[in-house]
């Protein structure tokens, strides 16, 4: 019995796999409840580092699985969701009893959901999170050729997992079958070498638009940052449960939260950030998706509606919102009315608000404007507090340079 097994409740215990119970079961089939997460990760959400978590954590329930006489059938990205800080293995059914007349069946699927992806983000800079969204069942060997070029001749890693397979396919080879010693011992040698791949593609720090802009903000003064931060930490003690931190960077307000024990939801669109974030921290109450908020993720899958669109999962989830530093981007970048922002913003809270003003007369907003600047003369503070007058309450306001203001529902 699987879920009797004692490597199977310990990876259970171990957050890695989904708790789950029998409600009933007779000859033909059981009903299972699954433990329910608010706030999971899917691949189109994951950030480089997410998504290369999630292939050890595969690689490691595989192992274990084999060790115990038991595959995992299906080797998908999809079977894996971050919950918090960390992955964990949602596909239960997947686990069944080893053929020994196969070598790993998901093996293609392996490469196609996890090694071609890290490798096109390690050689071409690819965002994988992308690809998810146009390619359910990950990248296939054919298209990864031609998006490579010669760099598919690089490694090892992409001549076994992109151009023999192609050679196979084209010349029609056959896979010998082996003596149930010699395919254990193939088995195993393969789970392991997937897992040497993997480590080999881990995502290293890359320098992007806002990768260490914490350390690089000279249009804020020394006191300026001194004054949000001792803000943002006064509210932090208001136990808020949950929080969404939107556009949070490499997670520096997001971090204040999580510290006092709110569950915490931390977005961004740029990649590097938020590998930052997974490599470096491994917050309990801390969730990471990447998001483009301009255009954020939608419904997915099977006549859209196996995965919700991000916006309407999260409706009315956190008790806080925090924007910080984010609306005059998305005003000036993407062109979004300030109407249209506000009323993304009362979606997501069912309470309060944490919003940054940015005067037109700051030299980053100057900056992102360009020739258009004169579209924003009439951007004054004024008219910034009676669009936010319309949905909420002013509670608090801190008068500086730069403005923050905590907001409660009207």
């Amino acid at each position: 019995d699987l879920f009797s097994s004692k490597w199977f409740t310990e990876l259970i215990e171990q957050k890695k796999i989904q708790r789950s119970t029998i409600i009933s079961k007779s000859n033909d089939y059981f009903i299972i409840e699954h433990e329910f997460y608010p706030f999971h990760v899917m691949p189109h959400e994951m950030c480089d580092y997410q998504l290369y978590r999630s292939a050890l954590l595969t690689l490691e329930i595989a192992i274990k699985s084999f060790e115990n006489n038991l595959v995992i059938k299906d080797a998908s990205a999809w079977n894996v969701f971050f919950i918090k800080s960390n992955p964990m293995f949602c596909d239960i059914t997947s686990f069944e009893n080893w053929d020994e007349n196969q070598n790993w069946f998901a093996y293609g699927q392996f490469f196609r959901h996890y090694i071609i992806p890290l490798i096109l983000s390690k050689e071409l800079d690819v965002d994988t999170s992308k690809l998810f969204i146009i390619n359910r069942d990950g990248i296939k060997p054919e298209d990864a050729s031609k998006l490579l070029g010669l760099k598919r001749y690089k490694s090892l890693i992409s001549l076994e997992g992109i151009v023999l397979p192609l050679i196979f396919d084209k010349k029609k080879i056959k896979v010998k079958k082996y003596s149930l010693d010699v395919s254990k011992k193939i088995f195993a040698q393969t789970l392991n070498r997937l897992k040497k791949y993997i480590i080999k593609l881990e995502p290293i720090k890359k320098k992007t638009t806002w990768v260490d802009y914490e350390t690089n903000r000279d249009h804020y003064s020394e006191q300026d940052m001194k004054d949000k931060y001792t803000f943002i930490k006064e509210v932090s003690y208001n136990n808020s449960k949950n929080v969404i931190d939107l556009g949070c960077n490499e997670g520096e307000y997001s971090k204040i939260f999580e510290a006092v024990g709110s569950n915490v939801v931390s977005t961004d669109f740029d990649n590097g950030c938020l590998n930052q974030i997974c490599k470096n921290e491994k917050k309990k109450n801390l969730t990471v998706f990447k998001l483009d908020l301009s255009n954020p993720s939608p419904s997915i899958g099977w006549v859209n509606k196996e995965h919700e669109a991000f916006m309407k999962r999260m409706t009315k989830k956190f008790d806080l919102v925090l924007c910080l530093g984010l609306i005059h981007h998305l005003q000036i970048t993407e062109r979004i009315p300030l109407i249209n922002i506000i009323q993304m913003l009362e979606n997501l809270t069912s309470k309060y608000l944490i919003i940054e003003f940015i005067s037109n007369k700051d030299q980053k907003f100057i900056e992102l404007a360009g020739l258009n600047i004169k579209l924003y003369e009439n951007y004054t503070q004024e008219y910034f507090e009676n669009a936010l007058e319309k949905k909420f309450t002013f509670k608090n306001l801190i008068l500086a340079i730069f403005q923050w203001v905590c907001l409660s529902l009207l």
